[in-house]
């Protein structure tokens, strides 16, 4: 049996964030700097009172959108943004979780709702271990817990109990 309480942090929300799957400074600057240049080329063509090929300007607006994509991914996933939201909808939540072999046990009381689920791992679609959290994604959320947060086993016998009942659905990063 392992028993955990949780009180999302910010923290728990920047467990969820794939750090690998972020383009890097460079890359994001190689966008940016294409499609300054492809409007670039465009601009100029305006002013020299010719017509814009096509190529240009469809490569400036593909990639314009693409950054603008990219900054409103990067905002709508953040975990300053998502811990926010959860602040607002669940105010004061606290989570109980206890696994055993057969299955899991989820609470969540806050100042608005009060749910019990029992589940069995069928229900989990993936987890993983990452940054000192645990991240159980089930079909209506994830729940995230902490190593610390676990008060009668340990991230031990969680991470062993989750390998044998998820197999490869479980990894650690």
């Amino acid at each position: 049996m392992v028993r955990a309480e949780i009180s999302y942090t910010k923290e728990h929300f920047a467990a969820l964030s794939d750090k690998k799957s972020k383009m890097s400074p460079i890359q994001v600057f190689g966008l940016v700097f294409f499609a300054a240049a492809a409007t670039l080329v465009c601009i100029l063509s305006l002013a020299n009172g010719k017509k814009p090929d096509v190529v240009s300007v469809v490569m400036a607006v593909v990639l314009w959108a693409a950054f603008v994509l990219y900054c409103w991914l990067r905002y709508i996933s953040s975990p300053e943004r998502l811990y926010k939201i959860y602040c607002r909808d669940f105010p004061d939540a606290k989570i109980k979780v206890a696994f055993d072999d057969d299955g899991f046990i989820l609470k969540s009381v806050s100042a608005v709702s009060e749910t019990e689920n029992l589940s069995m791992y069928s229900a989990i679609s993936g987890a993983y271990e990452r940054n000192g959290f645990f991240v159980i994604n089930l079909s209506g959320g994830s729940a995230i817990i902490g190593h610390s947060e676990i008060t009668e086993g340990t991230p031990d016998d969680l991470r062993a109990l989750l390998t044998a009942r998820l197999g490869d659905k479980f990894r650690q990063q």
